[in-house]
């Protein structure tokens, strides 16, 4: 497990297939949310848009989401995954950020 937040976890997973060169393994990040704590929170509508933004958007600095599903109790996203924490953990350690 990478990280655990309030409505979910995220945990370190590997996709593992043959192409013409080779055996790949490709690492990712799946953040799995629970429904039932989304929707007791009225946040259901934001993961969707969350969702929605990440699959419409391609930029360097935004993880892309390359695949999401649901089951009956909770909402899978499949993103890339990128070493040294999470951004809002980064920022709560730091007093001030150089551009640089």
């Amino acid at each position: 497990m990478l990280g655990e937040g309030a409505y979910g976890k995220v945990y370190h997973i590997t996709h593992s297939y043959d192409s013409q060169h080779g055996y790949v393994n490709k690492c990712y990040a799946l953040k799995v949310l629970k429904k039932k704590q989304l929707l007791d929170q009225g946040l259901a509508a934001s993961t969707f848009t969350e969702r929605d933004a990440l699959l419409d958007l391609d930029h360097d600095f935004i993880l892309n989401l390359h695949y999401s599903f649901q089951t009956d109790d909770r909402i899978y996203m499949v993103i890339d995954l990128v070493h040294g924490g999470d951004l809002f953990r980064y920022l709560e350690s730091k007093k001030n950020l150089s551009e640089s």
